[in-house]
């Protein structure tokens, strides 16, 4: 399964959120 790819929204609450339950859950994801 490839890392995941997400756009880097500073001021995106959901984006934040996304961010923090993927580091939880260890996914690899990249920031672009």
């Amino acid at each position: 399964m490839p890392s995941l790819i997400l756009h880097s929204y500073r001021r995106c609450p959901f984006a934040i959120r996304v961010r923090m339950v993927l580091e939880e859950k260890g996914i690899p994801y990249t920031v672009i």
